[in-house]
């Protein structure tokens, strides 16, 4: 990953189903809108995804649907976070990060340093 982000990029919202299924065909119609719209890069799983409440099962899912959806036409930023340092590190190492460009990963929020 060596990418430089600049310009405009958008958080996505994660599309749901009226029974609460991940919506695809929504989510390659916003991938592909926000790209004909001009966007620089998209970032996926970010805060705006409802990533907080969504399984590792169906963030992997999401991902490799964007990567394909995505075809390299714009950088993709992967939001990787969460309360747990350790967790996140071997989700890190876990995740099949081809195609991605580059990892948004917070802080532990909700944790007071000793600083």
């Amino acid at each position: 990953m060596k990418t430089n982000f600049i310009g405009t990029g958008v958080a996505m919202v994660t599309p749901f189903t009226e029974d609460k299924q991940i919506d695809f065909p929504a989510f390659a119609k916003l991938i592909n809108d926000l790209i004909a719209g001009g966007v620089d890069y998209l970032l996926v799983m970010g805060t705006t995804a409802e990533s907080a409440t969504i399984s590792e099962e169906e963030k992997q899912e999401i991902l490799e649907f964007a990567k394909k959806e995505i075809d390299s036409r714009v950088p993709i930023m992967y939001g990787i976070g969460g309360n747990n340092t350790l967790d996140v590190i071997n989700r890190i190492k876990s995740t099949n990060l081809d195609a991605v460009d580059g990892i948004l990963c917070v802080a532990p929020y909700y944790n007071k340093p000793n600083q």
